[in-house]
């Protein structure tokens, strides 16, 4: 036979030429379909594990009115003194008074967040410039809050009278009336740490 070879046997290799094949075409898509399979539940086990770290990197959420404080169990209502951290292994705590936060001994091995005191958004606690000892009406009468920079903690600190602490001051007990001997310089609001480190201003 002269030419190409046509009809049902063109788009078939030589060699197969009237061997007639023990599947069909349901057959190559469901196993096109069960290679892909294992790739795509790694795209999808992958997009599920971003999604839960996304959560939990971020603070607690508080539905303010709402929760409660794990302190003193009362009603958490006011952004401005309210705080939240989170343990390792994944333990939340909720607060409607700061002050009470740094009761806590696990609160040195937390993710901890405050909110500013002016514009009620969270601020990273390590980061946060403290006032204590405002005559502020906090929900525990602490009288703490907090600012995400230095110089607004300054200026209200002027305003009330109260003291400018740092993150490592507040978890030492070196707010006013302290008895800690390492702050002995913390009721003097004109002289503080940069949060998370030793050095002087």
């Amino acid at each position: 036979m002269n030419g190409d070879v046509r009809g049902p046997f063109a788009s078939r290799p030589a060699g197969l030429i009237g061997v007639t094949p023990a599947y069909g075409e349901d057959h190559v898509s469901n196993t096109t379909t069960m290679t892909r399979l294992p790739g795509l539940l790694l795209v999808l086990a992958l997009a599920a594990a971003s999604a839960c770290g996304g959560d939990s990197a971020g603070p607690p959420e508080i539905n303010y009115g709402r929760d409660t404080c794990d302190g003193c169990d009362m009603v958490i209502d006011d952004p401005r003194f309210a705080s939240a951290y989170r343990l390792p292994d994944g333990t939340e705590s909720r607060f409607d008074d700061m002050g009470e936060m740094f009761t806590r001994d696990e609160l040195g091995d937390a993710d901890a967040w405050v909110h500013d005191y002016d514009t009620e958004g969270w601020v990273e606690a390590t980061s946060a410039w403290y006032v204590a000892g405002t005559g502020v009406e906090s929900p525990m009468a602490t009288g703490v809050v907090a600012f995400s920079t230095e110089s607004r903690a300054r200026a209200f600190a002027s305003e009330s009278g109260g003291t400018v602490l740092t993150w490592d001051e507040m978890l030492t007990g070196g707010a006013p009336g302290s008895s800690d001997p390492e702050h002995p310089g913390a009721a003097d609001h004109g002289t503080s740490t940069s949060p998370g480190s030793g050095r002087a201003d």
